[in-house]
């Protein structure tokens, strides 16, 4: 028996909607933003690949995004948050996006 409601589809679908818009929206500063440099496009390419994951969350059968490639890409994206700071102010600024991909890496655990 599933528990799959109408109500719960229509959350599910409000999520993935608003999901959807983020990763368009970043990937639309990734691709327009004139002077931006490579890090603070990556920044918005892994920012757009958590938002488009967590748009299809809602609709995975099983564990949400299981597997050992989620698992090293969001962790690769939570250390790049980190190793690209170059002060302490910017280490601190970087913190909460690498707190984010951390928690996506832990999720897919």
């Amino acid at each position: 028996m599933s528990d799959r409601t109408p109500a719960l589809d229509a959350v599910h679908g409000m999520l993935t909607l608003l999901f959807a818009v983020v990763a368009l929206h970043v990937l639309w500063h990734a691709v327009r933003s004139p002077g931006a440099g490579r890090r603070d496009r990556v920044d918005l390419v892994l920012h757009c690949a958590m938002a488009a994951a967590m748009a299809a969350m809602p609709w995975t059968c099983g564990p949400p995004l299981s597997g050992r490639a989620a698992t090293v890409f969001f962790t690769a994206a939570a250390l790049w948050f980190l190793v690209t700071a170059r002060t302490a102010v910017v280490f601190a600024d970087r913190l909460t996006p690498a707190v984010g991909m951390a928690a996506m890496a832990w999720m897919s655990r």
